[in-house]
This record gives structure tokens, sequence and C-alpha cells, in this order.
């Protein structure tokens, strides 16, 4: 995709997250491959596994892109294409932007994006668009638990680590840029929790559901195989001397001092303790109200156990 603008030639280009473990993702200029998520929504929601993958893979697309000064700015399920094989691309990158669905109403670093996958997550889970959110403080953060108490949690509302999950989704969803997470922890998160939760994962539900757009590259075909890395791109990537395929972060087992590698496991390791009816009962549903969730904290400080909004 190539647009003209007043100062020339602007040049559109993508991340591919290819599926499976090894994490390697690939920038390219125009349009990737497979179907627009916005597409495939029409036809219901995806699974909560599929889509906590898919979210994953969105998150490791942000670290990389961080790395290249990349800031995308207004991630929606139109910028979003998944494939037959289950590679999720997140195209748009270098095109300008107006807004977003941020409350800042402006790209302010990869908060934003943050932001964004919070809101795609949403989409991804019921098939909706999350609707209008207020600008002021208090009736956003009153609207966003609006729509995530309307979410269908059924298929981990009896997870222990549900709780926790739902604040962590509040804290991506925050008024505040800096009281985000940092993509790196949105990645590490989604994918662990992915292999806690039975169902169809994003691998499957692609193949069964997904009949590839043939006009970005075909499937399964690497174009940038040469790891010095393409040379006709412009904007971010092209300066990057380790172009091609890089390895994302959460792949290479990095995390932040926030969400450890060994915070993230001691919160998936309370599944598989036995608990008492006196210490835990089970949960009939989850509400805003019962359930509130804490201010967001970033990264680099602890999640602390207070409403989201100011009393």
């Amino acid at each position: 995709m190539i647009k003209m603008g007043g100062r020339g030639t602007r040049v559109s280009f993508y991340y591919t997250r290819e599926p499976g473990a090894e994490g390697q993702i690939l920038a390219d200029q125009g349009e990737g491959s497979g179907r627009p998520l916005s597409d495939v929504l029409d036809r219901g929601p995806l699974p909560i596994r599929a889509v906590f993958e898919l979210i994953g893979a969105l998150a490791d697309v942000l670290t990389v892109a961080e790395e290249d000064n990349a800031i995308h700015g207004d991630i929606k399920p139109g910028f979003v294409r998944v494939d037959s094989a289950g590679a999720v691309t997140l195209e748009g990158y270098g095109e300008p932007r107006r807004g977003g669905r941020a409350p800042e109403g402006e790209p302010v670093g990869v908060a934003t994006d943050t932001y964004g996958l919070g809101v795609l997550m949403y989409t991804a889970m019921t098939a909706q668009a999350i609707g209008a959110i207020p600008k002021d403080y208090d009736g956003h953060d009153d609207t966003i638990l609006q729509r995530l108490a309307g979410v269908d949690w059924s298929a981990i509302q009896d997870k222990r680590w549900f709780d926790e999950v739902l604040h962590f989704l509040c804290s991506m969803l925050a008024f505040d840029p800096s009281m985000r997470p940092h993509p790196l922890d949105v990645a590490n998160i989604f994918v662990e929790l992915s292999h806690q939760i039975d169902g169809e994962d994003l691998v499957d539900w692609a193949r069964d559901n997904i009949q590839d757009d043939r006009r970005g590259r075909p499937r399964g075909q690497r174009i940038a195989e040469d790891l010095g890395g393409p040379t006709s791109l412009s904007g971010p990537i092209s300066n990057n001397p380790t172009g091609g395929f890089r390895i994302a972060a959460s792949a290479k087992g990095e995390s932040t001092a926030f969400w450890s590698k060994e915070k993230i496991a001691a919160m998936l390791a309370a599944e598989d303790e036995q608990e008492s009816e006196q210490e835990a009962p089970r949960r009939e549903s989850w509400s805003p109200a019962a359930h509130p969730p804490p201010e967001p904290a970033p990264h680099n400080e602890p999640l602390r156990n207070e409403p989201l909004r100011n009393e």
C-alpha cells in the first residue's frame, strides 16, 4: 500500500507473527496475507483460547515494532489479518493517524497500542464493537467496567487466576497511558494463559475458518529470508540492521521486572492447588461490583488491590 502525501511517497508496512512457539516475526511493506479480522468476526466471536493467542501474538508484534520506533496508533479489526495457518498480521504502520480509541486521542507511544489491544480483545470475544467511550476519567472507567461485565467469561470463570486476569485487562484499558502494562507483559501473560484453557486454539480455528486472501504473500512463503533485511522499505524498519525474521521477546524468555516469568508462573501454579470450599467457594458470576479491579499499575510498580476509579 503506497500513499502519496504532501512530502512525497508514504509506504505502509506490516508485521506478521508466524504461528508456533518459535516466535518469528516478519516486517515487510504493503499488506499481509490472510483475512481481515473484521470480516471473520461477521460470523461470530473467536473461542476464548484463540483470542488469548491472538492478543499474545499481536503483543509480540508490538514489542518488535517498539524496537523499530514504530507506533501503530489505531489497532482495530480492519488492520489485523489471520491466515489459514494461524499467522497474525498487524498492518497499517506508516500511515498518518488522526486519533484512535484510546482516551488520549492521538498516539503517545506504545501505551496507546496496548489500549488498542484491550479494545480488540473485547471485540474478538464478543464480535461487537466496544461502542462510544467517554473521554473523562470517571465516565471512561465506568463504561469499561460495564462492557467487561457483559462479556461471556464462562470458559475461564472457575479458574483461580480469573480475577487477576480481569484486573490485568482493566489495566490494559486504563485511562492514563502511564498506568498500562508493557506489550511484553501482555504477550507473556496471554500466551501462558492460553495453555491453561481447554478448547480450540488459534491454529485449529484458523484452519477451519479462514480462506486466505491472496492479495498478500502466499501462505507459508517467506519473502524476507535474507537476514540482512529488506532494502526497499521506508520508515523505521529500513534502519533496522537485523531485518528479515526476528524472534519475539516473549519467545526468547524475556520479561519485564513487574511481570517476571516467576510471577506469572506463581499466578498460574495456583490453578493446580486444591482448595477448600471455605477458602475459595465456586463463583456464580463476575461483575464489577463483586470484583472491582485494582487501579492499573505501570510495569515497574506492584499491582495494588484498589478500585480502578478514584473514590
